[in-house]
């Protein structure tokens, strides 16, 4: 999980019933939602994400169908 710089945290990836996932999802602590937001490229598990000086997410590394541990990818948050 990733705390984004409007303070929503990002949720990328994990272990679903059928092995590493795509989905992402942003949590508001202000109202105690969740929201599916950009799916990932790969599915991921096991994996890094960081907040950039920029505002957007480096997603690194991975186990997952179709990646390996030498990916990644950005996500860039809506303004």
């Amino acid at each position: 999980m990733t705390r984004l710089s409007n303070g929503q945290v990002l949720m990328t990836g994990g272990d679903g019933p059928n092995g590493a996932l795509r989905e992402a999802e942003l949590y508001d602590p202000n109202t105690g939602t969740w929201a599916l937001t950009s799916p990932t490229n790969n599915t991921r598990r096991k994996h890094t994400a960081t907040r950039l000086l920029n505002g957007k997410v480096l997603v690194v590394g991975a186990i997952g169908y179709n990646v390996g541990s030498d990916t990644c990818e950005l996500y860039t948050p809506s303004p």
